[in-house]
């Protein structure tokens, strides 16, 4: 072997830009690769199982559950230290794991723990409840949540609510994790809000919260029980429920998310109106929306707009909806005086038709804005921009920072089917680096049927 792959710090660097796939191969080829690639294998674990069949031949048992037809495994003996021992070497790199709650496997786990932890330098656990009644013992959760974790992503189930507020629990009141900066929550069982309410005030070190709507658990007293983290810095609410969550969100106490600098909120347009309404101007930088449900409301989605004028420190804005943008509206945007970066994208029966007045107002009101995309999600755009190429290019010097330009305009415009794109015009702006245009014909038939909605 060449003396070059002798250097740990070079083989460690190679063997991280490989997929997962082809670093199990390279484990294959020789010890010096085995050694230098098994902490990248075994970093991140997706399932708790595969951690299971390092255990000695005949300790576990597979089998097929009648009702799911999903495979299970089952321990067939009590293990000891010495069973262990290849199992512990392995996970000794583990930083991820997957666990499944209310897994049989799970449930005859803890009576057949070694004397050692059993992942030393675990950072994130991925739990997923699934639906039953059996709940999971304080021991059981210990072992997936150790007091150096640092990130904790859960999913609860339909049916899932006795063992879905069981793990909560033990999170809030059980289990002591003071370095837990991350929590990620997605609900579809019911009545979960006050158990996850508890958690979120139990750990006052969170800087990122992560929540998921998909039952009518109410996101209120969620929000109530976050404004009160002294550190939370980063926020992504989404909710596909059918329940009305904005009337209780705007009796919250105004400024509630003052602290948030980052801020990504899906759901109708009611709902994202109702949360855009809670944090008062001054920390916010990074801002984005994505609206979920069909519909015509322009004034509300000004209303939007207009909430996040009043964010002077902004800096980025992503906006994903399905309606007719209207552009009278962005400028209620101008007080965004330090945004470098604008996305709008939209789907299904969305509009971006734009104009040329609309762009230059854009390229005085945000002097350092150094990404603009205006693009669609669809085959066939609607209302896209009628605005010649030519003239793009020429308002794009007006940009001073501009660095990306992407935009949908109509193939038809006046001068685009015969654009020279090596015309003197084409590479007029220097500082350009991207220069994305999307010639597209637009669906007249779907503009008539937009119009109905």
């Amino acid at each position: 072997m060449h003396s070059l792959w002798q250097i740990p710090e070079l083989v460690h660097m190679i063997l991280e830009l490989l997929s997962g796939r082809d670093q199990v191969r390279v484990a294959q080829v020789c010890r010096v690769f085995w050694v230098n690639v098994l902490p990248l294998i075994w970093r991140h674990v997706p399932q708790f199982f595969h951690v299971v069949l390092l255990l000695p031949e005949g300790s576990v048992m597979k089998y097929i559950e009648a009702r799911t037809m999903t495979a299970r495994y089952r321990f067939t003996r009590t293990l000891q230290d010495v069973d262990w021992e290849r199992t512990l070497f392995h996970t000794q790199h583990t930083t991820e794991i997957g666990v499944t709650i209310n897994d049989e496997l799970l449930m005859g786990f803890i009576s057949n723990l070694p004397s050692k932890p059993v992942f030393p330098t675990l950072r994130r656990t991925q739990i997923r409840v699934q639906r039953g009644e059996e709940v999971p013992s304080v021991e059981l959760m210990k072992v997936f949540l150790p007091s150096h974790i640092s990130s904790i992503e859960m999913i609860t189930f339909s049916g899932s609510e006795a063992p879905g507020e069981a793990v909560l629990n033990s999170i809030a009141n059980d289990i002591s994790l003071p370095e837990l900066t991350k929590l990620s929550v997605t609900i579809f069982a019911d009545g979960l809000g006050p158990a996850i309410c508890q958690t979120i005030l139990s750990h006052r070190g969170i800087q990122t919260l992560t929540i998921g709507l998909w039952s009518d658990t109410q996101v209120a007293p969620i929000l109530q029980s976050a404004a009160q983290l002294p550190h939370l810095h980063h926020v992504f609410i989404s909710d596909f429920s059918a329940t009305n969550q904005e009337t209780n969100i705007r009796f919250l106490p105004g400024g509630s998310l003052a602290a948030v600098t980052t801020l990504e909120v899906v759901g109708d347009l009611a709902f994202v109106d109702a949360v855009l309404g809670l944090p008062v101007a001054g920390n916010m930088e990074s801002m984005c929306f994505r609206l979920t449900a069909l519909g015509e409301d322009e004034a509300t989605f000004a209303n939007c707009l207009h909430s996040i004028g009043q964010f002077t420190r902004l800096k980025r804005l992503d906006v994903e909806l399905d309606i007719r943008v209207p552009w009278s509206a962005v400028s209620t945007l101008a007080g965004c005086r330090e945004l470098e970066v604008f996305r709008v994208a939209v789907t299904r029966y969305g509009s971006l038709d734009i104009t040329k007045a609309d762009l230059e107002r854009m390229a005085d009101a945000w002097p350092r804005l150094q990404e603009l995309k205006l693009k669609s999600l669809r085959e066939h755009v609607l209302g896209i921009s009628h605005i010649p190429i030519h003239h793009l290019l020429r308002i794009a010097t007006r940009f001073r920072t501009l660095r990306k330009l992407c935009v949908c305009v109509d193939a038809t415009a006046e001068g685009n089917p015969t654009f020279d794109w090596t015309a003197p015009e084409a590479v007029a702006n220097e500082a350009l680096e991207e220069f994305d245009v999307d010639l597209s014909k637009v669906d007249r038939e779907a503009e008539v049927i937009a119009k109905m909605f």
